[in-house]
């Protein structure tokens, strides 16, 4: 008999049951490739809480993505049964959150006063198609996937990123880590302004793992990408290219852009099929890890726009 103490929280139960559904979707990708897209492709918009305005983040975003697609609705927006209630709104009868969670962590402190997770909690979430009597000021005209944002604030982001970008006509796409630089072939070469920039996100969040910058095994380990003898047998290539397409997503539905799937994603999903059946918080580390990095790029960001402040103060 298995004692309390061993028994699953309800919250790992959830994110076993959110990666089995997920497995599925890339089983499926696996054994029919055309127009396949993964949960993250395509995204738009950042799942949001419509009551408090946040976005959902980290697996959350990953996962109710995935809801929305998997459930057929038009828009990424949630809350809890309260929440709605809260605003005058009601949760549609007989409507089921079915597989729509989200995992939120509750932290303890140290004898130093310092914080640690100490353990999650899930709970359900409904989206905004599953709600009737919603006042007014909470419907939002969703954006359409051809709406592109302006191109001219992605560029001034990529310009603050402190990463080196070179073009030429070579059609790969790629982060060299001993020259620490990205390669992008010449934007003409794109069949669409999203899929550039898609890429150049996907090539950015790779760059953030060097040593000098996240130190993240995948990119930071001496022997690169491409070397090691384990290298493939630990997946560690395989968990790296997913934290890259997880971070390109979450830059792509903050920038409002269609999250193009590339054409080597596909090469992936037998290994990330193999990773999360052993190891199922692969997902939510990756996911972590790919918020990280997109945080870490947020932050460069700000701090070149602090230095270029400062100077232009200087010279008046």
């Amino acid at each position: 008999m298995i004692g309390l103490k061993n028994m699953p929280s309800k919250s790992q139960i959830k994110q076993k049951e959110m990666v089995s559904e997920i497995i599925k979707s890339l089983e499926a990708g696996v054994a029919s490739a055309k127009g396949w897209q993964a949960p993250w492709h395509g995204a738009v918009t950042s799942p949001r809480n419509v009551v408090s305005g946040h976005d959902y983040t980290g697996g959350n975003a990953m996962w109710l993505w995935f809801a929305c697609q998997m459930y057929g609705y038009p828009t990424n927006e949630w809350a809890t049964v309260k929440q709605w209630n809260s605003i005058g709104a009601k949760v549609i009868k007989k409507q089921k959150a079915g597989l729509q969670y989200a995992i939120r962590p509750f932290f303890k402190k140290d004898d130093d006063g310092e914080e640690f997770i100490n353990g999650f909690s899930a709970y359900n979430v409904f989206n905004i198609a599953q709600v009737e009597n919603l006042p007014p000021e909470y419907i939002n005209k969703p954006k359409s996937d051809l709406e592109f944002s302006n191109n001219s604030e992605i560029n001034v982001f990529l310009g603050g990123c402190d990463i080196e970008t070179r073009h030429s006509e070579e059609p790969r796409a790629y982060y060299k880590i001993s020259k620490d630089y990205v390669h992008m072939p010449n934007k003409e070469t794109f069949k669409s302004t999203n899929g550039y920039y898609s890429t150049i996100f996907h090539e950015y969040i790779h760059a953030t793992g060097a040593k000098h910058r996240l130190a993240r095994e995948g990119i930071a380990r001496d022997d690169g990408f491409n070397t090691a003898k384990n290298f493939f047998a630990e997946n560690i290539y395989a968990k790296e290219e997913l934290i890259a397409e997880l971070g390109a997503s979450f830059l792509c539905a903050r920038f409002g852009i269609y999250n193009e799937r590339r054409e080597d994603t596909l090469l992936y999903l037998k290994s990330w099929i193999s990773i999360l059946k052993e190891k199922p918080s692969v997902l939510w580390q990756a996911s972590s890890e790919a918020e990280e990095a997109v945080n870490y790029l947020l932050s460069k960001n700000e701090e070149v726009k602090i230095e270029q402040d400062l100077r232009s103060t200087r010279v008046a």
